[in-house]
């Protein structure tokens, strides 16, 4: 909306016309060689037609024994408007003081960033801030005569003006620079002082409703994470299936106005798992329970005939071996990597592989079809660990080191259910608790000693469908 805004502003279609208003380019001359058509009593000039002052700021370490002054850096402007909230000083020889003095009506123009959406924005100077500015900025000043400042400066946050100055600048060492000559060569489209001063009433009307629309869909936004939280909390706090089922209909009830985000999807997704692998989502046996309901290592109960087990008891797990990289060939059989292994697949885009005879040299470290395989990589706790099943299309393929195999015993844990327990936050949070200890890697050790739920169950009995 603010870009359209914009656009419309600088074409000359965002306020009534005046054709009576003369242009005060009489005595100029002007470049009819502009981007587009402009109404009548509008001109296209080059900013350098103008002859605008421009400067070049002072440097950022200042001068021995020169008197302290406010200086602004990058860090002072907000929304492309000075903000004297947080600035520094430097010293400065007095005699260059009057040099970089900002005044109000100044255009201080990026010159160095390394983002492209920043380098040669036009950034407005109001009042008189009693400040001067770094080598960070070129500082421009117009003719009022000709150009109202907060004119030029709305055109140049216009897709006109950053198209251009993207095609402009210089990349050195990740900078990203503009010089004065750029700044000169861009193409300003200059209506009639009174309509230039209509036009920047109107833009700052429309963006004022922008910004409380934006504060509007934040607060929804708001409103939105603490209802689905609270709703998502009843899911999980529920003891019995029964109970989840209550508090389930309240979820459905407004199934269209909470999942209208993927963030509210991933959410769902994380109960979901997080109530699959405490035996909440299908009801229970009853005739085979054999003890009371006890509580997992966060609280929460588990059902009857569940047992919490040690994983590395149940759980077979081969770390991966370290094939030396000048083994490494561009065909032959594919080595799995951490860089290989996806969320829930492996992906192939970057390959790595040995030849015929060091794969069969290392034939134990071979992968078959569904086989689960782990990164070993610290995870972050928003994505998960990065696990995938091995299907046949993956074959062949050998197990490279910080990748890890693991290998549950059929007749106590299948492989789907330890799949469901290792995508959810209970695991994901018991292996890397705010990465409180800084390593950049877990281990095998460290999964083996954690604790899973289910002992006689089988993730085809806890399939419920309807959840999805």
């Amino acid at each position: 909306m603010r870009e359209l805004i914009l656009d419309l502003a600088i074409r000359g279609r965002l306020v009534p016309r005046n054709l009576n208003t003369e242009s005060q380019l009489a005595d100029v001359t002007v470049d009819d060689s502009g981007p587009f058509e402009l109404p009548l009593g509008w001109s296209w000039m080059k900013l350098g037609a103008l002859q605008p002052e421009l400067q070049n700021g002072a440097s950022s370490r200042g001068d021995a024994g020169g008197q302290p002054i406010t200086v602004l850096r990058l860090a002072d402007i907000k929304d492309r408007r000075v903000s004297l909230a947080d600035t520094r000083q430097i010293p400065i020889r007095r005699q260059d003081i009057e040099k970089y003095r900002l005044q109000d009506g100044d255009i201080l123009i990026t010159r160095v960033n390394g983002s492209a959406d920043i380098v040669g924005q036009f950034n407005l100077v109001e009042g008189e801030p009693q400040a001067i500015y770094c080598d960070h900025f070129i500082r421009m000043r117009v003719s009022r005569d000709v150009l109202d400042p907060k004119y030029l400066s709305m055109f140049g946050g216009s897709e006109v003006i950053r198209s251009r100055i993207s095609n402009l600048f210089i990349s050195t060492a990740g900078q990203k620079t503009v010089n004065q000559g750029h700044i000169g060569s861009l193409p300003i489209a200059i209506p009639p002082l009174t309509e230039q001063a209509r036009i920047v009433a109107r833009v700052d009307e429309l963006m004022r409703l922008c910004d409380a629309l934006e504060a509007k869909g934040r607060l929804e936004a708001e409103q939105h994470a603490r209802l689905l939280g609270t709703l998502l909390s009843s899911l999980t706090d529920s003891t019995t299936p029964e109970e989840l089922a209550v508090n389930w209909q309240r979820v459905a009830d407004h199934f269209d106005l909470l999942l209208d985000r993927p963030e509210a999807v991933d959410a769902l997704e994380q109960t979901i798992l997080q109530l699959a692998v405490r035996g909440l989502l299908v009801p229970q046996d009853p005739s085979a329970a054999v003890a009371n309901a006890t509580e997992d290592e966060e609280g929460a109960q588990i059902p009857r005939r569940w047992t919490r087990i040690r994983l590395g008891d149940v759980v077979a797990m081969t770390n991966g071996y370290a094939f030396k990289s000048e083994w490494f060939m561009a065909s032959g059989t594919r080595l799995v990597r951490n860089v290989n292994v996806s969320h829930g697949h492996l992906d192939w885009q970057q390959t790595a592989c040995v030849s015929r005879a060091v794969a069969d040299e290392f034939a134990q470290f071979a992968l078959a079809e569904g086989d689960v395989v782990l990164t070993l990589d610290r995870p972050i706790i928003s994505t998960g660990l990065k696990l995938a099943v091995v299907q046949v299309h993956d074959l062949p393929c050998l197990l490279l080191q910080r990748v890890a195999r693991l290998s549950p015993d059929a007749k106590v844990l299948s492989s789907d259910f330890m799949l469901l327990w290792l995508r959810s936050d209970s695991f994901v949070k018991a292996i890397d608790p705010g990465r409180s200890n800084g390593v950049p890697h877990i281990s095998t050790k460290q999964v083996a000693a954690l604790t899973i739920g289910p002992s006689s169950f089988s993730v085809e009995s806890n399939n419920h469908s309807d959840w999805w």
